[in-house]
């Protein structure tokens, strides 16, 4: 593999993309437009991450420059259709406008999964304002809603409210989600929106829809992705809420419209615990990671387990890339070796000394919980951002010379104190900082 063509291929991927959104944009007769708002950059990061999945098994300089070449073939038609005009269909139906009468200019919670809804819980349970509660998924009856909130559950309409018929009929899903959550926003006109992570699609085109009615938008720090793709730059969001003050920066290099302010981790970080074991948080073969490197990965969990035969070592893999057996046969005949996908990750976080992934988020959580982050990045041209040993709270090794060198200094560090300036808060400190920051927001945005 030569050096750098994994991050060269997603870079290519971007030009090539954003080179054919901009076509669309002058070859469609409504441009990449639902109503007023444009669309485009949702569209671009959209047909980003959907064309991931072209990536090289072994990128090099002929692999990547065939795949691009594939994904631009893919992509012409987009430029060259021309719908089929069908009439438009009456927009008048009052029906909808009287389902969601009352639930007008309140707070709005936008959610897309239940790892999303479980995340968003805490803040959910302490909101004051009034609000509305958007889901794709449903929501648990024993959630826990305040009777000053109500849940609606979102779903593709058969209503088009936006015309735009080159999108209909060559972007269907992206067409469908923006008519909705255009829609339920057109009528909703809440005060402002929450939502979480922020790098899929369905959040950004709901910023959008905001961002045209002069309506602030705050997404809350879900993970830390060091690496910081397509998906997580040009954020459209008026506010990010991230864990700490340090944070910021990191953000703001590749987002400068958007105001980010510290407010801290909700979850209640407990940082006691035996804190004995070496865990490997496995990840997908995606962005910095593909499965040669997952093979060198699987092979470090065996040689640690072999090399500290008194270490638990535990492995915990991705939830959404789980039970590959060319991996788990490579370890699991070690005694000391346990998989821990089904515990709580704060129980995991507490039997934790070391935690060892590529470039997962549990290499920053894991410092709320008392435990040591070591880096295992063998992908060429990729460097994890912060640096951690220069910020002095971690490790980091790019191959297994360099793991196996680091790894009993890990194992003798002692804790870290607490980090305020990572995380400026957790538990219930933290929510409530989350809401008067969101207080603070609606008073400067209702003047």
């Amino acid at each position: 593999m030569e050096d750098g063509w994994l991050l060269q291929f997603h870079e290519d991927l971007e030009t090539c993309v954003t080179r054919v959104v901009s076509e669309m944009r002058v070859a469609w007769p409504c441009g990449c437009k639902m109503g007023n708002v444009d669309a485009s950059s949702v569209i671009l990061r959209y047909l980003w991450q959907k064309y991931l999945c072209k990536r090289p098994a072994v990128p090099d300089a002929d692999t990547c420059r065939c795949a691009i070449k594939e994904v631009e073939t893919s992509l012409l038609p987009l430029i060259m259709f021309k719908a089929n005009l069908v009439e438009e269909q009456d927009n008048g139906n009052r029906e909808w406008y009287e389902c969601l009468k009352g639930q007008e200019n309140k707070v709005l919670v936008f959610a897309t999964s239940p790892r999303i809804l479980d995340y968003l819980r805490p803040l959910i349970k302490a909101l004051e304002e009034d609000f509305v509660l958007l889901s794709t998924t449903p929501v648990p009856d024993d959630f826990g809603i305040p009777s000053h909130g109500t849940v609606i559950r979102l779903r593709m309409l058969k209503a088009k409210f936006f015309r735009n018929a080159e999108m209909e009929q060559t972007l269907p899903w992206f067409y469908n989600f923006a008519n909705a959550i255009g829609w339920f926003i057109e009528i909703l006109k809440p005060r402002l929106l929450v939502c979480m992570d922020g790098c899929q699609s369905e959040y950004r085109l709901a910023a959008a829809f905001c961002n045209e009615k002069h309506i602030p938008s705050v997404c809350l720090q879900l993970g830390w992705p060091s690496y910081l793709h397509t998906g997580f730059r040009d954020l459209p969001y008026t506010h990010f809420l991230t864990w700490g003050d340090k944070f910021n920066p990191l953000w703001e290099k590749y987002n400068k419209h958007t105001c980010f302010v510290a407010a801290g981790y909700m979850d209640e970080a407990i940082r006691n615990g035996q804190h004995r074991a070496i865990t490997f948080f496995l990840q997908a073969p995606v962005y910095l990671n593909t499965e040669i490197y997952l093979d060198r990965m699987s092979d470090l969990i065996r040689v640690t387990a072999t090399h500290y035969p008194d270490i638990s070592i535990l492995v915990r893999e991705h939830p959404e890339y789980r039970g590959n057996t060319r991996w788990l046969s490579r370890f699991l005949q070690c005694s000391n070796v346990s998989i821990v996908n089904n515990d709580k990750l704060a129980d995991v976080y507490a039997r934790t000394k070391v935690v060892v992934s590529h470039f997962s988020s549990v290499l920053m959580e894991g410092l709320m919980y008392g435990c040591t982050p070591l880096v295992f990045n063998p992908t060429p041209g990729s460097s994890y951002y912060p640096d951690i040993e220069a910020e002095g709270i971690g490790f980091i090794s790019k191959n297994e010379v360099e793991f196996f060198s680091k790894l009993p200094s890990c194992l003798r560090q002692a804790p870290l104190e607490e980090l305020p300036q990572w995380f400026k808060a957790t538990g219930k400190e933290a929510v409530d900082h989350i809401i008067k920051i969101i207080d603070d927001i609606l008073v400067e945005y209702e003047l």
